[in-house]
């Protein structure tokens, strides 16, 4: 896709170069013959706009052009094609509904999972209006994103790739970069809320990813991860054996995911999924799940109060060590904030 002249939508404040890692980006105003850029004002790097999305992966890691070959390959196209598939029209791009009625009444539910635990997180919130909100690994219609729109906050995507179709309603909305979620091209603490929704699984780096995403985000600032798949000893590595082998779908344990977040100076709070509560309180276990045994054992135990409780509480740490429950946490970096919504 070929480069055009570029109109002033991003907020260039919150931008910071990845290439020195400390410059601002601006932009440059070309002669009859050159289209405009955005520029490091320090290294003078150029990154170019495709689609009103910031190119900031002007040197990919070898990590990530791992993940972009290997979604060549699953789209069809050679290995060596990578770069197509990161700003990539389409005749149709499936929208999260599209995507709910397709998985309802499928073993795991996955996007069913993905909305009521997003749902969750915001009632444990509480009150909370942040002004600036990220998305890691955003796509498609950006549902979780238009919550926060509506409430009045800028919002910003990254991902490795985008897919759109034309028309395309979110062309102007929300404000996207092609990023690395290890090399973040953001300023320090200049979002709210960072929201990951099963994406953390594709980092090859949990550590430096947690401190980059500690870096971008504000002080007293949230972080919400969310459906994340985790490892567990009890469970089976092979769920994402249909993928490429160039992609990266990891199951870490609990205990990593936790010191990762720790490590990056980030208060934690566990979440049980509400998808699976309401599944064991209308005892809806599908025969074909995952532990579906025992989840008929669990859902039998579930009309009583004090099992729940230990199950939301202490026995939730071992659900996710042993059986890889799927993980979703709220997580605050310490000290104040100009926005405190307490965690309920």
């Amino acid at each position: 896709m070929t480069t055009t002249p570029y109109q002033q939508t991003h907020d260039l404040e919150v931008y910071r170069c990845v290439i020195c890692e400390e410059g601002p980006l601006v932009v440059q105003a070309g002669d009859n013959n050159e289209p405009r850029h955005i520029v490091c004002a320090s290294c003078d790097a150029k990154f170019p706009v495709r689609h009103n999305i910031l190119d900031t992966m002007i040197r990919p890691s070898s990590e990530v052009l791992k993940e972009l070959q290997g979604m060549a390959v699953e789209s069809g196209l050679p290995v060596d094609d990578w770069e197509s598939v990161r700003v990539r029209q389409l005749d149709s791009v499936s929208t999260f509904a599209s995507r709910l009625r397709e998985t309802d009444g499928q073993p795991v539910e996955y996007y069913q999972q993905t909305q009521e635990h997003f749902e969750q997180a915001l009632g444990h919130l509480g009150l909370c209006n942040p002004q600036r909100v990220l998305e890691v690994g955003s796509e498609t219609d950006f549902i979780f994103l238009q919550h926060f729109r509506d409430k009045g906050a800028k919002c910003h995507a990254i991902n490795i790739f985008f897919h759109y179709q034309e028309p395309d309603a979110f062309l102007d909305w929300p404000e996207k970069a092609l990023a690395d979620m290890n090399q973040l091209p953001y300023r320090d603490g200049v979002f709210d809320l960072v929201l990951f929704s099963a994406t953390l699984h594709h980092s090859p780096d949990l550590n430096r990813t947690m401190e980059e995403v500690a870096r971008v985000t504000s002080n007293g600032g949230t972080v919400l991860v969310l459906s994340e798949q985790i490892g567990g000893w009890l469970k089976r590595s092979d769920r994402y054996s249909h993928r490429n082998t160039l992609i990266h779908e990891t199951y870490r344990s609990f205990p990593q995911y936790r010191s990762s977040f720790s490590r990056a100076g980030l208060q934690q709070k566990y979440l049980f999924s509400e998808h699976f509560d309401k599944k064991l309180r209308e005892r809806k276990i599908h025969p074909q799940g995952r532990f579906a045994r025992l989840g008929n054992l669990v859902a039998r135990l579930w009309r009583y109060r004090r099992f729940r409780m230990m199950a939301h509480g202490p026995l939730l740490y071992v659900a996710h060590t042993l059986f890889g429950f799927p993980l979703n946490a709220i997580l605050r970096k310490r000290s104040s904030s100009r926005w405190n919504a307490s965690i309920r």
